[in-house]
Parts: C-alpha cells; structure tokens; sequence
C-alpha cells in the first residue's frame, strides 16, 4: 500500500489553484519534477487522472474539483 503524504494535498491544491505545474512548483519552492511526481502518485492512491493538459493549462477533472471544495472545507 502506498504512504500519503500531506504534502502532496498541498501540491495538489498549488496546481489546482494555479493550474500549471510548473508555476506551482514555484510558488511551492519545489522542482516541477517532485509537484509531476507527487501528482503520478495522487492519481494511483485515486484512481483518478485529477488534472488534463489543455491550452489553457491544467482542467480539473470532477473528482479533482470536488477533492479541491473538500480540502477548501478542511
């Protein structure tokens, strides 16, 4: 079983709220690789995608939207 780690909601949240991994990992003082990584793992722990590249830059998936208004509640 793989370990969570409460980081990654808090990169998870820098993405959603920025929706670019790489200006996440900015804002978060981290290379993009370990935001990219920490992502690859939510979506195993989630069975979920959570994020789709577009033009526009990183579309939330449902799960992830409602995973955002969940942690925003916390």
């Amino acid at each position: 079983m793989a370990r969570f780690e409460l980081e990654w909601l808090t990169i998870f949240d820098e993405v959603y709220k920025t929706r670019h991994v790489s200006r996440a990992a900015e804002r978060l003082d981290l290379a993009q690789a370990t935001v990219s990584i920490a992502l690859g793992k939510l979506r195993k722990k989630f069975n979920d995608p959570l994020f789709t590249k577009t033009a526009r830059g990183m579309l939330p998936t449902p799960f992830a939207e409602a995973a955002a208004h969940a942690l925003e509640a916390a």
